[in-house]
Protein backbone atom coordinates (compact mmCIF):
# COMPACT_ATOMS: atom_id res chain seq x y z
CA UNK A 1 0.00 0.00 0.00
CA UNK A 2 2.80 2.32 1.46
CA UNK A 3 4.33 1.60 -2.30
CA UNK A 4 1.41 2.53 -4.34
CA UNK A 5 0.77 5.72 -2.73
CA UNK A 6 4.84 6.48 -3.17
CA UNK A 7 4.49 5.37 -6.61
CA UNK A 8 0.82 8.25 -6.91
CA UNK A 9 2.87 10.81 -5.24
CA UNK A 10 5.96 10.14 -7.65
CA UNK A 11 3.95 10.17 -11.24
CA UNK A 12 1.44 13.39 -9.67
CA UNK A 13 5.29 15.48 -9.10
CA UNK A 14 6.22 14.37 -12.34
CA UNK A 15 3.14 15.43 -14.14
CA UNK A 16 3.58 19.05 -12.34
CA UNK A 17 6.84 19.42 -13.27
CA UNK A 18 6.13 18.57 -16.63
CA UNK A 19 3.22 20.84 -16.77
CA UNK A 20 5.23 23.55 -15.63
CA UNK A 21 7.92 23.41 -17.85
CA UNK A 22 5.69 23.43 -21.14
CA UNK A 23 3.37 26.41 -19.81
CA UNK A 24 5.19 28.73 -17.15
CA UNK A 25 2.54 30.68 -17.08
CA UNK A 26 0.46 28.92 -15.22
CA UNK A 27 2.86 29.74 -12.54
CA UNK A 28 1.91 33.66 -12.61
CA UNK A 29 -1.96 32.92 -12.07
CA UNK A 30 -1.39 30.68 -9.07
CA UNK A 31 0.68 32.98 -7.54
CA UNK A 32 -1.96 35.70 -8.63
CA UNK A 33 -5.09 33.36 -7.15
CA UNK A 34 -2.86 32.75 -4.04
CA UNK A 35 -2.55 36.87 -3.50
CA UNK A 36 -6.44 37.26 -3.77
CA UNK A 37 -7.27 34.55 -1.57
CA UNK A 38 -4.75 35.70 1.15
CA UNK A 39 -6.58 39.02 1.13
CA UNK A 40 -10.05 36.71 1.91
CA UNK A 41 -8.09 34.97 4.46
CA UNK A 42 -6.87 38.38 6.30
CA UNK A 43 -10.42 39.64 6.48
CA UNK A 44 -11.73 36.97 7.52
CA UNK A 45 -9.23 36.47 10.45
CA UNK A 46 -9.78 40.62 11.05
CA UNK A 47 -13.42 39.78 11.40
CA UNK A 48 -12.69 36.56 14.15
CA UNK A 49 -10.36 38.90 16.15
CA UNK A 50 -13.27 41.69 16.27
CA UNK A 51 -15.68 39.28 17.17
CA UNK A 52 -14.28 37.25 20.19
CA UNK A 53 -12.72 40.86 21.49
CA UNK A 54 -16.24 41.92 21.48
CA UNK A 55 -17.12 39.47 23.70
CA UNK A 56 -14.22 39.24 26.32
CA UNK A 57 -13.66 42.88 26.93
CA UNK A 58 -17.01 44.82 25.20
CA UNK A 59 -14.83 46.76 22.96
CA UNK A 60 -16.46 47.26 19.54
CA UNK A 61 -13.00 48.93 18.18
CA UNK A 62 -11.66 47.55 15.23
CA UNK A 63 -8.27 45.43 15.66
CA UNK A 64 -5.54 46.96 14.72
CA UNK A 65 -2.64 44.02 14.97
CA UNK A 66 -3.23 42.18 11.13
CA UNK A 67 -1.16 44.48 9.15
CA UNK A 68 2.81 45.06 10.31
CA UNK A 69 3.13 48.14 12.02
CA UNK A 70 6.11 50.26 12.89
CA UNK A 71 6.30 52.58 15.93
CA UNK A 72 6.37 56.46 15.36
CA UNK A 73 4.25 59.57 16.57
CA UNK A 74 2.77 60.54 13.20
CA UNK A 75 -1.42 61.05 14.26
CA UNK A 76 -3.33 61.40 11.41
CA UNK A 77 -4.73 58.49 9.04
CA UNK A 78 -2.06 55.69 7.84
CA UNK A 79 -1.80 53.72 5.00
CA UNK A 80 0.41 51.00 4.39
CA UNK A 81 1.34 49.58 1.00
CA UNK A 82 3.03 46.24 1.25
CA UNK A 83 4.73 45.51 -1.97
CA UNK A 84 4.01 41.41 -2.50
CA UNK A 85 5.23 40.75 -6.39
CA UNK A 86 7.48 42.51 -9.44
CA UNK A 87 6.89 40.14 -12.71
CA UNK A 88 8.44 43.14 -14.50
CA UNK A 89 5.46 45.06 -16.08
CA UNK A 90 3.79 45.03 -12.70
CA UNK A 91 4.13 45.31 -9.36
CA UNK A 92 1.32 43.96 -7.05
CA UNK A 93 0.70 44.68 -3.90
CA UNK A 94 -1.52 44.88 -0.46
CA UNK A 95 -2.69 48.37 1.22
CA UNK A 96 -3.93 48.95 4.68
CA UNK A 97 -5.16 51.91 6.13
CA UNK A 98 -5.04 52.10 10.33
CA UNK A 99 -3.18 48.61 10.09
CA UNK A 100 -6.76 47.36 8.43
CA UNK A 101 -6.57 45.79 4.75
CA UNK A 102 -8.37 47.30 2.57
CA UNK A 103 -7.70 46.74 -0.52
CA UNK A 104 -4.73 45.62 -3.61
CA UNK A 105 -2.63 47.74 -5.31
CA UNK A 106 -0.84 47.92 -9.15
CA UNK A 107 1.71 49.56 -9.72
CA UNK A 108 4.69 49.79 -12.68
CA UNK A 109 7.64 47.53 -12.58
CA UNK A 110 10.65 48.12 -9.97
CA UNK A 111 13.05 46.23 -12.60
CA UNK A 112 13.20 48.97 -15.38
CA UNK A 113 15.20 52.08 -15.08
CA UNK A 114 15.23 53.27 -18.79
CA UNK A 115 12.38 55.23 -18.47
CA UNK A 116 11.19 56.70 -15.09
CA UNK A 117 7.54 57.28 -15.96
CA UNK A 118 7.57 53.63 -16.22
CA UNK A 119 9.13 52.93 -12.95
CA UNK A 120 7.22 52.89 -9.61
CA UNK A 121 8.25 55.08 -7.00
CA UNK A 122 10.80 53.97 -4.29
CA UNK A 123 9.66 52.93 -1.17
CA UNK A 124 9.44 55.55 1.86
CA UNK A 125 7.42 57.55 4.05
CA UNK A 126 4.75 60.31 1.74
CA UNK A 127 2.23 62.91 3.09
CA UNK A 128 -0.82 62.45 0.66
CA UNK A 129 -3.25 65.75 0.26
CA UNK A 130 -5.46 66.93 -2.43
CA UNK A 131 -3.51 68.15 -5.61
CA UNK A 132 -2.84 71.72 -6.24
CA UNK A 133 -2.81 71.68 -10.02
CA UNK A 134 -5.25 71.22 -12.50
CA UNK A 135 -4.04 68.92 -15.19
CA UNK A 136 -5.61 66.63 -17.91
CA UNK A 137 -6.01 64.00 -15.65
CA UNK A 138 -7.98 65.65 -12.69
CA UNK A 139 -10.11 67.40 -14.91
CA UNK A 140 -11.16 64.22 -16.76
CA UNK A 141 -12.23 62.59 -13.42
CA UNK A 142 -13.60 66.23 -12.18
CA UNK A 143 -15.68 65.05 -15.57
CA UNK A 144 -16.61 61.74 -15.16
CA UNK A 145 -18.02 61.97 -11.50
CA UNK A 146 -19.19 65.60 -10.79
CA UNK A 147 -20.45 64.29 -7.70
CA UNK A 148 -17.73 63.22 -5.28
CA UNK A 149 -14.58 63.79 -7.04
CA UNK A 150 -13.09 67.25 -6.90
CA UNK A 151 -9.18 67.25 -6.62
CA UNK A 152 -7.11 63.97 -6.84
CA UNK A 153 -5.08 62.26 -4.03
CA UNK A 154 -1.61 62.89 -4.51
CA UNK A 155 1.56 61.77 -2.80
CA UNK A 156 4.46 64.25 -1.71
CA UNK A 157 8.10 64.70 -1.31
CA UNK A 158 8.74 61.76 -3.89
CA UNK A 159 12.05 61.69 -5.24
CA UNK A 160 11.88 62.58 -9.17
CA UNK A 161 8.27 62.82 -9.34
CA UNK A 162 5.78 65.41 -9.49
CA UNK A 163 2.24 64.04 -9.70
CA UNK A 164 2.28 60.73 -8.14
CA UNK A 165 -1.50 59.76 -7.46
CA UNK A 166 -3.46 57.35 -6.09
CA UNK A 167 -6.39 56.76 -8.84
CA UNK A 168 -8.37 53.80 -10.77
CA UNK A 169 -7.10 51.63 -13.70
CA UNK A 170 -7.03 48.00 -15.02
CA UNK A 171 -3.12 47.46 -15.72
CA UNK A 172 0.04 48.68 -15.64
CA UNK A 173 -0.58 50.67 -19.20
CA UNK A 174 -3.23 52.71 -16.81
CA UNK A 175 -0.15 54.22 -14.41
CA UNK A 176 2.26 56.40 -15.31
CA UNK A 177 4.83 58.68 -13.23
CA UNK A 178 4.84 56.19 -10.32
CA UNK A 179 1.18 56.34 -9.83
CA UNK A 180 -0.65 53.77 -8.11
CA UNK A 181 -3.91 51.87 -8.75
CA UNK A 182 -6.29 50.20 -5.81
CA UNK A 183 -8.94 47.49 -6.65
CA UNK A 184 -10.45 45.02 -4.29
CA UNK A 185 -10.10 42.32 -7.07
CA UNK A 186 -7.38 41.20 -9.45
CA UNK A 187 -7.05 38.24 -12.02
CA UNK A 188 -3.88 37.24 -14.42
CA UNK A 189 -5.16 37.24 -17.72
CA UNK A 190 -2.87 35.60 -20.50
CA UNK A 191 0.93 37.64 -19.29
CA UNK A 192 -1.35 40.80 -18.11
CA UNK A 193 -2.31 41.21 -14.30
CA UNK A 194 -5.22 43.30 -14.57
CA UNK A 195 -7.58 44.65 -11.57
CA UNK A 196 -11.28 44.60 -11.76
CA UNK A 197 -13.76 46.81 -9.59
CA UNK A 198 -11.04 49.09 -9.14
CA UNK A 199 -13.28 52.52 -9.84
CA UNK A 200 -15.53 51.49 -6.70
CA UNK A 201 -12.72 50.63 -4.80
CA UNK A 202 -11.16 53.94 -5.51
CA UNK A 203 -14.50 55.78 -4.73
CA UNK A 204 -15.18 54.37 -1.10
CA UNK A 205 -11.08 55.14 -0.63
CA UNK A 206 -11.52 58.59 -2.11
CA UNK A 207 -14.76 59.50 0.15
CA UNK A 208 -13.26 58.35 3.19
CA UNK A 209 -9.65 60.27 2.63
CA UNK A 210 -10.95 63.35 0.99
CA UNK A 211 -13.62 63.95 3.75
CA UNK A 212 -10.88 63.14 6.32
CA UNK A 213 -8.51 65.56 4.76
CA UNK A 214 -11.49 68.08 4.76
CA UNK A 215 -11.30 68.34 8.03
CA UNK A 216 -7.58 68.80 8.67
CA UNK A 217 -6.24 64.70 9.16
CA UNK A 218 -3.32 64.32 8.05
CA UNK A 219 -2.77 61.31 6.16
CA UNK A 220 0.79 59.32 5.25
CA UNK A 221 1.35 56.39 3.32
CA UNK A 222 4.29 54.05 4.46
CA UNK A 223 5.61 52.21 1.09
CA UNK A 224 7.87 48.95 0.88
CA UNK A 225 9.49 46.46 -1.16
CA UNK A 226 8.78 43.13 -1.56
CA UNK A 227 11.71 42.38 1.63
CA UNK A 228 9.25 44.05 3.98
CA UNK A 229 9.29 41.84 6.83
CA UNK A 230 13.11 42.30 6.62
CA UNK A 231 12.43 46.01 6.63
CA UNK A 232 10.31 46.24 9.52
CA UNK A 233 12.30 44.25 11.75
CA UNK A 234 15.16 46.80 11.19
CA UNK A 235 13.02 49.15 12.38
CA UNK A 236 12.10 47.82 15.40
Amino acid sequence: MKRVLLLVVVAGLTFLVILFATKPELLNDIWIWAIGLSGLIIKGFQSIIEYFKGLFDGDDSKSQTVAPSEPDTFSGNKLKLLRVSDDGDTTIGMLYVNDQFYCYTLEDTGKRTDNPAEVRIPAGNYPISFSKQNDEMTLSYRAKYPSWFGKHLQLSQVPKHDAVYIHHGGSHRDTTQGCILVSDSIQATGSDTELTNSMLTFQRLYQFMSQQLAAGTAHRISIYDEKWINQLTQTK
